[in-house]
């Protein structure tokens, strides 16, 4: 009783703002991205496609309202796990434009509640698929009131606030990484659909191999054991890594092309327009990234434009005095 009435308050809460709730629960305008959308059009297409199409699924799996007819819960979880197969496919577009690594530097250089990634998609406490896995899972209202009253309050009060449904989901990406799907999407034996594409996997282990300190200890486990060995252990990976190395030193590689935004899409009712009147993002790049441009993300043409001033440096000290000069 209690759980249905909370529920209804939510929906009619929503209701009274003109919004779907979703739609407050998951902004997109205002929010905040880790790159600056005119300079990567297509990635920000990609992301806000993925947005306007899943969110609503991100908030019935995140509030996680009891079901009583069992074709209803079965239509949630397909519709949770086809959010979380195509949330893959756009980090491994992300990961495909900055390389693994400098990915994480961006994406964790924002600081802020209303960053554009949804953290949510574990599975139920209770289900069958957490049997088998290690993360983080959900509990639905009804089992969530009965076991942790607190919990519950909380979620309830913060059903229809800016991405508080995704607290006590994923701590951060690469923990979402390993754990989503159930399987991990770093694991390249895994189907296709439940994982980061292979090229996306090449990447990761080109970044992996190049014995750079990462960040945070975060970023990479143990390759010795578990998906990380079998991410370096790949042969199939392996090769495409040694292919994509030489790709991207004679620079041929680009990521997968994104198709453009479609008129059906500009006009779909509960789709928040990408960009304003004025031609303006309604989605903002993060203030600690603006001013940056692409050399600023690429690690690559940093580390060339290093060492070519250390080349100019070393000529200027090695270069003889003029006999003029007194």
């Amino acid at each position: 009783m209690k759980v249905g009435q909370d529920i209804e308050a939510i929906y009619r809460k929503a209701a009274n703002m003109h919004k779907p709730p979703y739609e407050l629960t998951y902004p997109w305008t205002e929010s905040k991205v880790w790159y600056d959308p005119e300079e990567y059009p297509d990635l920000h297409v990609a992301h806000w496609r993925l947005w306007m199409t899943y969110r609503r699924h991100f908030f019935d799996w995140q509030l996680n309202a009891p079901l009583k007819v069992n074709s209803q819960r079965g239509a949630r979880r397909r519709w949770k796990q086809t959010a979380c197969a195509e949330r893959l496919h756009f980090l491994s577009l992300c990961i495909e434009t900055w390389g693994y690594y400098d990915f994480l530097r961006r994406f964790e250089r924002v600081d802020g509640d209303r960053l554009l990634m949804w953290f949510g998609g574990h599975p139920g406490k209770n289900s069958p698929d957490a049997r088998k896995y290690d993360g983080p899972t959900i509990l639905n209202l009804t089992s969530l009131y009965a076991q942790d009253e607190a919990e519950y309050k909380a979620r309830v009060a913060g059903a229809l606030k800016p991405f508080q449904l995704d607290q006590g989901g994923f701590r951060n990406l690469t923990e979402l990484l390993v754990y989503t799907v159930y399987t991990g999407a770093l694991d390249p034996d895994e189907k296709p659909n439940g994982r980061l594409a292979d090229e996306t996997l090449a990447m990761v282990r080109l970044d992996i191999e190049k014995k750079v300190e990462p960040w945070h200890e975060w970023w990479m486990g143990d390759t010795k054991i578990g998906v990380w060995s079998k991410l370096m252990n790949n042969p199939r990976i392996k090769q495409l890594a040694e292919d994509l190395a030489k790709r991207i030193e004679q620079r041929l590689y680009k990521p997968h092309l994104v198709p453009p935004v479609t008129s059906s899409e500009m006009k779909k009712t509960g789709w928040t327009p990408m960009q304003r009147p004025d031609g303006t993002y309604t989605a903002e790049i993060a203030a600690v990234l603006e001013g940056e441009g692409s050399e600023a993300s690429d690690i690559e043409s940093s580390n060339e434009e290093e060492e070519e001033e250390k080349e100019e440096e070393d000529q200027l000290e090695e270069k003889p005095e003029s006999p003029l000069q007194e």
